[in-house]
């Protein structure tokens, strides 16, 4: 009998070889990746009392809250159609999961590829939910969780969600950690060290499994607090300094072109969580002139 542990490795080694895109892909993907960082860095500018009037800075914010979906900051209001969402999100990652699970037992049975025509549209899903699709998906089965302290408030708006009734509510706790194991698979163990071009060869993965700390525990410290943006800029602040010092200090990618792409990223974020760092905690004074 084979061991578990054995099938695990090898079936992550074969999700990796599936997963394979090419270069282009690839930086498009981590370009849309850290496209949602400099959203929740930018995000708090919205705040009318900082006094920003750069369109430059509106129109990088506006193009970046398309990756998230949804406004991290404040709560939807259109509480209908997120019932529908809820549904769609909820059938999504139980499918994911239980193709992943019914694949990685097809796989421990035989050693060998399941489902060969759907194994690399599969592990390409499984990259792009890690990169892209966690972070909506995390911020969207939190605030499912939250609203249902406001079950019972008398208004018909609120009685009308799914999440009032404790199934449901139960059922959004097991998706947000659906959600997250399935990113945190990807993240944790799925990238191999080999030194080659290829895009995929690294010598650590912390890059990547930061980007998604990030993603991870600002949207849950932002629904746990009052005063979101102060802290949000804080943590903003401080990971995109911990987002240089692990692509400084060690260089990960092997691929020079996504290595000199998330060199740029990181500068990017370390400079725009500079800025709203020194702007949030001086409100209403005009700090362009020192920065620019």
């Amino acid at each position: 009998m084979i061991s578990i542990k054995h099938t695990f490795e090898h079936f992550l080694t074969h999700i990796l070889k599936n997963s394979k895109l090419p270069l282009w892909a690839s930086l498009i993907l981590s370009f849309f990746a850290n496209l949602q960082i400099a959203y929740l860095i930018l995000q708090p500018t919205f705040n009318s009392d900082y006094a920003i009037n750069l369109k430059t800075l509106k129109f990088i914010r506006q193009a970046a809250s398309y990756t998230v979906g949804l406004n991290v900051y404040a709560p939807p209001d259109h509480k209908g159609l997120y019932r529908v969402l809820w549904f769609v999100v909820a059938t999504y990652l139980v499918l994911l999961t239980l193709f992943t699970l019914n694949l990685f037992w097809k796989y421990h049975k035989t050693l060998q590829e399941a489902y060969p025509r759907l194994c690399r549209p599969f592990a390409v899903l499984f990259m792009i939910h890690s990169k892209i699709f966690f972070c909506p998906i995390h911020y969207f089965m939190l605030w499912s969780m939250t609203t249902y302290n406001d079950c019972g408030s008398g208004t018909d708006e609120a009685n009308v969600l799914p999440f009032c009734r404790p199934g449901y509510f139960g059922v959004s706790i097991a998706l947000f950690i659906l959600n997250l194991g399935l990113a945190f698979i990807k993240e944790f163990f799925v990238y191999h060290t080999r030194q080659s071009k290829d895009q995929y060869s690294t010598k650590n993965n912390l890059y990547h499994q930061t980007m998604l700390l990030h993603k991870l525990l600002l949207v849950i410290f932002i629904m746990a607090l009052t005063n979101t943006e102060t802290v949000a800029t804080v943590f903003n602040f401080l990971f995109s300094l911990v987002y240089c010092f692990n692509l400084l200090r060690s260089l990960p990618f092997y691929n020079i072109y996504l290595l000199k792409a998330n060199l740029i990223y990181a500068s990017v974020h370390l400079s725009f969580s500079l800025f709203v760092f020194a702007v949030s905690f001086n409100s209403g004074q005009k700090y362009l002139e020192i920065l620019i």
